[in-house]
């Protein structure tokens, strides 16, 4: 199962109708997901450390600079994680790399 982590005010709101797409492309193709929106900072941390805790892999960050910054603090071993990207911020300065 993907886990999405979400932003929903990144990018003036570019992250919700990103959210649309990738949620509609999800069910389309049967594919199993779940949404967790972060409200406050460091919400996608906590979020991304309690899934791989529970030993969760499959993460999609949906966001800007700052929530994948917070996702990738918050993974307990990055290295058994499989990590996306949607980017949704304003500059996107590491996706844009």
């Amino acid at each position: 199962m993907y886990h999405i982590i979400a932003n929903p005010v990144a990018g003036k709101k570019k992250a919700r109708k990103n959210l649309i797409a990738v949620e509609k492309v999800f069910k389309e193709r049967g594919v199993e997901y779940e949404v967790w929106f972060s409200g406050a900072a460091h919400d996608a941390e906590d979020i991304a450390r309690k899934l791989t805790e529970k030993g969760e892999t499959d993460i999609i960050v949906l966001g800007g600079d700052g929530t994948l910054h917070e996702v990738l603090n918050g993974l307990v071993d990055p290295a058994r994680c499989r990590l996306g990207l949607v980017p949704s911020g304003t500059g996107n300065d590491f996706a844009e790399k």
